[in-house]
């Protein structure tokens, strides 16, 4: 049963995601639209978090049996790495065209699979993916956490991301490795880190977030620009604040069937989302000063619909048809799962 208030913060995180992506059409020669434009990003960069939040809440579940372990791969494979793939081959149709040749196309997917991708939006899919595979070996280890060996896995993470930080800004390599680094930090508190969202902490919590935002902002005016939008310790807790408040809301109101669908097709809006913008930005001019920030919010709400309505075709004509046929390939692997389950 899905639960509205995760459909609430899947759907304001895919909206901030293409909002994110939409900001190329604001001016940044106007000295207050360039703040107006690192605040927004700031914001909107939060949605990256909020996925690996989500995503480790979901993938990090305990399973106490090998059926669990082996359901969990098959459903993996067949709702995230085939969606990929598919999408994959689109895009890489989509950025030979009209160029292409048979050789060509299987020499640029393969490029493109393999490691080109990953520098581009998809970035976040060649993470996930990592976090992904792992997780049933560490749903075990999270699920066994004392209170206090929580708030030291979060101390921990927060303190080494803040050495990252110091050093990058400084102009040194921080060489020193740890395990869960970057997002999958935030991936794994996933899996604890509702528990904490207590009235108390919820309220310094309110108080602390819009704080970190403007020192982000102020950080980035100060030059003091690596990974301040990622893995600082201080985006971290701005990341948090919004997740919780997203949950708050979505546990209030009363259910959208409008989110819930945007929800449903949210992977499918972020993987075509930017075959959609990169034609606008090609085309559509930046304007001058207040009236680019109305540029913005056109593009962003054209492109989020847009996606959507590309999504749900894409998900109904194309990535349905193949999950089901793949469902048919492996009958007998489910027919054998149901049976060792029963």
């Amino acid at each position: 049963m899905r639960l509205y208030k995760y459909d609430f913060v899947r759907t304001v995180a895919i909206f901030f995601v293409v909002a994110v992506h939409s900001l190329y059409f604001v001016d940044q020669s106007s000295t207050a639209c360039l703040w107006i434009y690192w605040a927004l990003q700031s914001l909107f960069f939060t949605g990256n978090a909020l996925f690996f939040l989500l995503s480790g809440k979901f993938n990090l579940r305990e399973r106490t049996d090998d059926v669990g372990v082996k359901k969990f791969y098959y459903n993996k494979i067949r709702n995230i790495m085939l969606p990929i793939v598919i999408v994959f081959l689109i895009r890489t149709f989509y950025n030979l065209y009209p160029d292409i040749t048979a050789l060509g196309f299987a020499k640029a997917f393969v490029k493109n699979f393999s490691f080109e991708f990953a520098s581009t939006e998809y970035w976040f899919v060649f993470s996930l993916v990592g976090c992904i595979i792992v997780a049933p070996f560490l749903a075990h280890a999270f699920a066994k956490l004392s209170r206090f060996e929580q708030k030291v896995f979060l101390a921990i993470g927060l303190g080494f991301n803040l050495l990252i930080i110091i050093a990058g800004n400084a102009g040194y390599a921080f060489e020193w490795g740890y395990l869960f680094s970057g997002f999958s930090f935030v991936f794994c508190l996933g899996q604890y880190i509702e528990s904490f969202f207590t009235p108390r902490n919820n309220r310094i919590l309110a108080v602390a977030a819009p704080l970190c935002l403007i020192a982000t902002v102020s950080l980035i005016d100060y030059g003091m620009r690596t990974n301040v939008q990622d893995i600082s310790p201080i985006f971290t807790i701005l990341s948090l604040g919004v997740y919780a408040l997203l949950l708050f809301l979505g546990d209030k109101m009363n259910p959208s069937k409008f989110v819930s669908f945007i929800a449903k097709h949210s992977f499918s809006i972020y993987l075509v989302h930017m075959m959609i913008l990169l034609p606008l930005e090609g085309v559509l001019p930046i304007l001058s000063g207040k009236w680019s920030l109305l540029m913005f919010a056109g593009v962003t709400l054209l492109v989020f619909a847009a996606s959507t309505g590309v999504a749900f075709v894409l998900d109904k004509v194309v990535i349905d048809p193949a999950k089901n046929l793949f469902d048919k390939a492996f009958k007998r692997f489910l027919r054998d799962q149901s049976t060792e389950s029963a």
